[in-house]
């Protein structure tokens, strides 16, 4: 039976049928080629799809899907050859594995049809991914933020040690120097000395007093953060502070204020002060290296972030050296000589910014050829709702 099945002596091919005519045979070969190679050329992309995309869902599904289609191809260029040679036993084999393969293929993909449905769409997946993106973003903000947080409470512990080791020097250092001015003063005073002695008497009580006046000034940086204090205008004792600094007769004074108040809570009289060492900062170092007339810039306004307020002074001397860097709100840290200055100013100022729960920060101004002045920067949380002042 295996042998009659596959002999084709009796049988015509199919050309006969078509009476040889070119014009149908052509139609025929040229329509079952360009299918049978569109047909193979699929399993090849779908092949190349499967190797490169190993996280692909159902691999075997397109596996299956390209067996299908090769078949479908191979019958067609199976039609081509019986045109002029009758194997048509080739040709139903052929289409009888197409058959088979067809009806698996039928057979698994309407059970996999609800799983694919199930799959996100390449919408979802962007939306997905973009969510992820956020939350990442978030997470690296938040990761951010805890960084500062911890930096902060690095600096405000290691603030309230230098507070407190400065306080408790001030406090032993304070009786044995009233002691020493006491003694001074009265040995001065009792005329007994000759001349000589009477002014190194006067060196010492200058000196004493000087002292007396470094350790006064020690003991603020041992003030704490306390959430106390009064509402003042952050304006009108900025503008005060001003009138009552010594500036150079010929200094260029550049004042940009708001019109409204800006509250600010805290203790007005450590505020003052806060700006006051501000001002004489830049004053000290306009003296110093700036050229003639010296320039400085006021300025009050919103803070940069949303509730706080800023009072930023920029001067035209010559900026802080790259060396210090935030050293420079040290105790004791100054680019002044040795005897113009204890360095302390700057470092009291930011103590008390963050004793109102603020900061203190600079940075230098640059005219391209370098650093020609510095900007120092007071920001401070705003009390409440901005306040007209009454007329």
């Amino acid at each position: 039976m295996l042998a009659s099945f596959f002999e084709t002596g009796d049988l015509a091919p199919h050309g006969v049928c078509l009476l040889w005519r070119p014009e149908l045979v052509w139609l025929h070969v040229v329509s079952d080629a360009a299918t049978g190679l569109a047909y193979w050329s699929i399993p090849v992309a779908l092949a190349v799809l499967v190797r490169r995309r190993r996280d692909i869902a159902f691999p075997w599904a397109f596996e299956l899907f390209g067996l299908f289609i090769l078949l479908c191809g191979a019958t067609h260029f199976a039609a081509i050859w019986v045109l002029w040679f009758p194997d048509y036993e080739i040709e139903g084999v052929l289409k009888a594995m197409t058959a088979l393969v067809s009806v698996a293929t039928a057979i698994v993909v309407w059970p996999l049809l609800p799983r694919i449905l199930a799959l996100p769409s390449p919408h979802d997946l962007a939306s997905a991914n973009a969510a992820l993106l956020q939350e990442v973003e978030e997470r690296r903000a938040t990761e951010a933020q805890l960084r500062t947080t911890q930096l902060e409470l690095v600096e405000t512990a290691r603030r309230a040690t230098i507070g407190t080791v400065c306080a408790g020097v001030a406090h032993e250092m304070s009786q044995p120097v009233n002691v020493i001015s006491l003694w001074t003063e009265r040995a001065r005073n009792s005329g007994e000395a000759p001349p000589r002695v009477d002014r190194a008497l006067s060196v010492v009580l200058e000196q004493t007093r000087r002292l007396g006046h470094l350790l006064d000034r020690v003991r603020l940086l041992s003030r704490q953060a306390n959430g106390e204090g009064s509402i003042f205008d952050a304006v009108a004792a900025t503008t005060a502070a001003l009138e009552a600094t010594d500036l150079p007769a010929d200094a260029e004074l550049s004042l940009l204020l708001p019109e409204q108040a800006l509250p600010v809570r805290g203790s007005l009289q450590q505020f003052t002060e806060a700006v006051s060492h501000l001002l004489a900062n830049a004053r000290d170092a306009m003296a110093a290296t700036a050229p003639r007339p010296p320039r400085l810039a006021v300025q009050v306004g919103s803070g940069p972030e949303p509730g706080t307020l800023a009072i930023e002074l920029r001067d035209s001397g010559g900026g802080v050296p790259d060396a210090l860097g935030q050293r420079i709100f040290e105790p004791f840290v100054t680019t002044k000589a040795p005897k113009a200055g204890s360095g302390l100013g700057l470092a009291i100022a930011a103590s008390i910014a963050h004793s109102m729960g603020g900061r203190l920060d600079y940075r230098n101004l640059e005219d391209g050829s370098g650093p020609v002045g510095a900007a120092f920067r007071l920001v401070l949380p705003i009390a409440g709702p901005l306040v007209t002042p009454a007329p």
